[in-house]
């Protein structure tokens, strides 16, 4: 094979290859989480495109085998998005750790309660939520003490599985590794 077709073949391949991690930065898959305080819990993220335009929707869906789903729409994007999802000791309401750039924010979901209109400062944290059919409201010091006890107590795979991925390819997810347990932990006890 000559030089000159041998080069073709390598910019095609290129060229193909450059294609398909485009396409693929359009692809979101769910996260399921399990069953969890009643509900099957699933995060679905926003695609790596939908985010670095943005800003994307990461989608938490609530559901129970026998009711209409509950759906809060988080805003992500490069800087902005879901950490965690983890349930509360009350067995009805989880927490949302929420990555705001400068801090760990976190979001109170009662799945069991209808939304309200919410009518927050420019700083809150429920200005993360683009959408909710269900009670969002920000937490408190007694739910951030919750939220550090539950965090300390998992297991450094237990929080791997549960972590939302920053990127998904489709066939690969990464940026897990971003955050880690002892850092999570670390920014939300340093933020009061």
């Amino acid at each position: 094979m000559s030089t000159q077709k041998l080069a073709q073949k390598a910019v095609l391949t290129i060229g193909l290859a450059i294609i398909l991690l485009v396409l693929m930065g359009f692809v979101s898959r769910k996260v399921d989480l399990g069953k969890i305080n009643g509900y099957f819990v699933s995060v679905s993220p926003a695609s790596i495109w939908g985010s670095a335009v943005g800003p994307g929707k990461c989608r938490l869906t609530f559901h129970q085998a026998n009711g209409e789903p509950r759906v809060v729409d988080l805003v992500q994007g490069i800087d902005v998005k879901p950490i965690l999802v983890i349930p509360a000791i009350n067995g009805r309401t989880f927490f949302c750790l929420y990555d705001s750039d400068t801090d760990v924010q976190i979001l109170r979901i009662d799945p069991t309660k209808p939304s309200r209109p919410v009518h927050s400062s420019a700083w809150s944290p429920l200005n993360a939520v683009s959408l909710s059919t269900c009670l969002v409201e920000e937490s408190n010091f007694d739910d951030r003490q919750q939220v550090l006890g539950y965090i300390a107590a998992m297991s450094s795979g237990a929080f791997r599985q549960q972590v939302v991925p920053r990127f998904d390819l489709g066939f690969v997810r990464f940026g897990l590794a971003l955050e880690t347990k002892t850092n999570l932990f670390n920014r939300i006890k340093s933020h009061g």
